[in-house]
């Protein structure tokens, strides 16, 4: 890396031993072969690529960046300290991979970020203390200053939270795989989704996918959840273009506010009390109407559009 000019490659042969300072513009890649030790970056535009660091040394992490830019993509990366620390000046891109914290005492995380560092997470697994002898530490860690936007990627093991943060951080999530190893303390996610965004929970998982609906500001990532939870005198938003046939089974006079969004698929067979406004509707399937109700009512505006391989709308038994 001393030789190395700005912008070159350097390219592992081998695997190696040793600590790795570098403190300019370049590439390293690591063609699958394993660094046993650290990278140590005060001030770099580094990027790290198809490779293994094994950090045996507790008292340092496996990579440190203190200022410019720092890209990961498919990176293995097991360490004594956390597994990637950034703090300063960064901005940084991850991209694949596999992090795990440390296990000796002391807090330890995956991702430790702090400064005014700005860090996205596009993918990758990424590893808490869980289970070992570390009396803290989380899967990502955000302190105050920092910002973590998550839109992809699974997350799991913190000793006492998957995911931390503290002070002014900022910590987004608009994707991604969550793990609760504490069931009693709930959906610790919920509070780090962005704007449109909602957990989805599977066992002790928990998924965070972009809500298709909404109440008031509470999230659905169904219309047919949407329905079931509506009251009267409510309105069902959409939050963007949805491919979903449901059926409504709820006689509260409800009204479903399209936003100019596009519903592909069908209101099957239903009894509801339902005013519909401001929308699309794009029925591409030959068993069901676009829209049908059985029971209750239904007033559809103007600026509804129903277009329907079968009948657009299907009206059949006591409907005002």
């Amino acid at each position: 890396f001393a030789a190395a000019q700005a912008g070159e490659t350097v390219v592992m042969l081998r695997n190696v031993t040793e600590v790795v300072n570098i403190n300019k513009t370049v590439t390293f890649d690591m063609a699958g072969f394993t660094l046993t030790g650290s990278i140590l970056a005060p001030n770099a535009n580094l990027t790290v690529a198809n490779g293994t660091i094994i950090n045996n040394d507790k008292g340092v992490s496996a990579i440190e960046i203190n200022a410019g830019k720092l890209t990961l993509n498919a990176v293995n990366i097991s360490s004594e300290r956390h597994a990637v620390r950034i703090d300063g000046a960064v901005v940084a891109t991850v991209n694949g991979g596999k992090y795990y914290s440390g296990t000796t005492g002391g807090t330890r995380h995956a991702l430790n970020v702090s400064g005014n560092a700005t860090v996205t997470i596009l993918d990758g697994e990424f590893f808490g203390p869980k289970g070992t002898t570390a009396d803290s530490g989380s899967a990502v860690n955000v302190q105050s200053g920092a910002t973590v936007a998550i839109s992809g990627g699974e997350f799991s093991g913190g000793k006492r939270n998957t995911l931390a943060s503290s002070g002014t951080a900022a910590l987004l999530l608009k994707g991604g795989k969550y793990h609760q190893g504490y069931p009693e303390q709930g959906d610790q996610f919920k509070q780090y989704c962005a704007p449109g965004y909602m957990t989805v929970k599977d066992g002790d998982w928990y998924t965070v996918v972009e809500a298709v609906a909404k109440i008031d500001e509470k999230y659905y990532a169904t219309l047919q959840s949407a329905f079931a939870a509506a009251q009267a005198g409510e309105t069902v938003v959409m939050l963007r273009n949805v491919t979903e046939d449901f059926a409504i089974n709820n006689t509260a006079a409800v009204t479903f506010d399209m936003a100019g969004k596009t519903l592909t698929g069908a209101i099957m067979p239903s009894t509801a009390n339902l005013t519909v406004k401001s929308g699309t509707i794009v029925n591409n399937n030959a068993s069901y109407s676009a829209i049908e109700i059985n029971s209750g009512s239904i007033v559809l505006n103007e600026d509804v559009k129903v277009s329907s391989v079968r009948h657009a709308i299907r009206i059949d038994g006591a409907v005002a």
